[in-house]
């Protein structure tokens, strides 16, 4: 998902219970754009409350003008 933090299209997610692998396993601090100069956080992996997400990533690239984000997911 890619928006702005607030926006009714993210708030969705969070009111149906979707959780964040950035809030659940890294660090919900941590900016994911602009790839260069990271300044906010509008990137996010999201799940339902059975994924249990672990070692969340954001990989250092300019590949993109975003972060990339990573996780591993299992199942509970």
């Amino acid at each position: 998902m890619n928006s702005q933090p607030g926006v009714v299209d993210m708030q969705m997610f969070f009111d149906v219970g979707f959780i964040s692998a950035q809030d659940e396993a890294g660090d919900s601090a941590a900016f994911t754009a602009n790839s260069r100069n990271p300044t906010v956080r509008i990137d996010r992996i999201f799940g339902t409350p059975d994924a249990l997400f672990s070692a969340f990533v954001i990989p250092q690239s300019q590949a993109s003008d975003h972060c990339a984000l990573a996780a591993s997911v299992h199942l509970r």
